[in-house]
């Protein structure tokens, strides 16, 4: 009996063994999923903001062009009064040298080189606001070229979030059959490498909640980019802390993820 007991508790041991094994390969990739998502997140989170600094530039450029057209055009108008005034002169110039009320015909001549003067001036002040319209007609596109991009971005940040609801219940399932093993567990060492999966799985939610937290912030300074550009600072990535000191080192390495100490 004692032998076929043994037996019985070498099997269950073994067992045991194979489904911590099994659970430890699981939440392995399920770190390898998180940090994937989490480098994902961070290089979307940069477009996103490069794309709404474009954006914000193409609006005070198309701002800066409306003002100068504006400008152009009151300039243009004062400059066609000016010529029909002109015009007015020289009929009247004209009337008074056929009457022969006005001897000095120099004077008219003059006031002939100032109307043809101002029509060239004119014609360029024309060109000048046409060419600004054609201008301000390129920044427009510009413009709603960035504001699609942004459009899909968001889009891309919504399925991210997405994602990362979906690790946070898989984490938390491996989290129960990780303490069924431990209630279940047979010796020291099994007991105390699935403290460890917990104490790993506690600071993967700590993550994970810093993560949805940041995502929350990123959603609210979308909501003001219409208005002026933001700023968003990168998060840490996961499982990382800042040094106390930086030393100068010729690289930067990536630090290694807490959990990367199971493999």
């Amino acid at each position: 009996n004692s032998h076929v007991s043994d037996s019985v508790a070498a099997s269950q041991h073994a067992a045991t063994l194979q489904e911590l094994h099994r659970a430890q390969a699981q939440l392995r990739e399920l770190t390898k999923n998180m940090e994937t998502l989490q480098y994902d997140h961070e290089e979307q989170r940069a477009l996103m903001v490069q794309a709404q600094k474009e954006r914000n530039d193409a609006l005070q450029r198309e701002e800066r062009l409306s003002t100068s057209n504006n400008d152009l055009r009151a300039k243009n108008t004062l400059l066609r009064d000016e010529v029909l005034n002109l015009k007015k002169q020289l009929e009247t110039a004209g009337v008074a040298l056929v009457n022969h009320t006005v001897p000095e015909r120099a004077e008219l001549e003059k006031s002939k080189a100032e109307v043809l003067a101002a029509v060239v001036e004119r014609d360029r002040e024309a060109n000048r606001a046409r060419m600004a319209e054609q201008q301000l007609g390129y920044v427009t596109s510009q413009y709603q070229t960035a504001s699609t991009e942004n459009t899909k971005l968001a889009s891309t940040n919504t399925q991210l979030e997405q994602r990362v609801a979906e690790l946070e219940v898989k984490a938390s399932g491996e989290q129960a059959r990780l303490k069924e093993l431990n209630n279940n567990a047979l010796n020291k060492k099994n007991s105390d490498t699935i403290k460890k999966l917990r104490h790993d799985l506690n600071e993967r939610e700590g993550t994970m909640q810093r993560m949805s937290e940041e995502l929350t912030r990123l959603r609210e300074s979308r909501g003001r980019v219409g208005t002026r550009a933001s700023s968003i600072p990168r998060s840490p990535r996961a499982g990382t802390r800042e040094p106390a000191s930086r030393q100068g080192s010729p690289s930067v390495q990536r630090p290694a993820h807490p959990l990367s100490k199971m493999n």
